[in-house]
């Protein structure tokens, strides 16, 4: 049984709240279960020196070139949602649901999760 407190009702107004119940109910029904990726750190990159680098093509995504003569393409880097790694735009543009992680909802995922996930359909 789900009982909405007035919190998540109020947060969750403008979405369609059975929504939010399915998604809590998957979330629920894995119990322990659920096992999330542990998503990669970008200061722990920093703090060790290190360059952060899309984890599928390898392409530097850091903002220390910025600063160089030479013309460097800037891309936007996210987290995968199935493993969890630093990805550039171009490596993340699927999208998919993730329901052993209780995601119903399509998510963007990498490349590599994406090509993955469609052998194991």
């Amino acid at each position: 049984r789900i009982i909405a407190s007035d919190s998540l009702v109020s947060d969750h107004w403008m979405k369609k709240i059975h929504v939010v119940f399915r998604n809590v109910r998957a979330v629920r029904a894995l119990g322990d279960g659920l096992n999330p990726p542990v998503w990669q750190s970008v200061v722990d990159h920093r703090s060790q020196g290190m360059y952060v680098n899309c984890g599928v093509c390898n392409y530097f995504v850091g903002w220390m070139h910025t600063g160089e003569s030479e013309a460097v393409e800037v891309r936007a880097t996210h987290h995968c949602f199935s493993c969890g790694r630093i990805v550039c735009t171009r490596c993340s543009m699927e999208r998919c649901p993730l329901p052993e992680l209780g995601i119903l909802n399509p998510v963007r995922v990498c490349d590599v999760c994406y090509s993955r996930l469609n052998l194991e359909a």
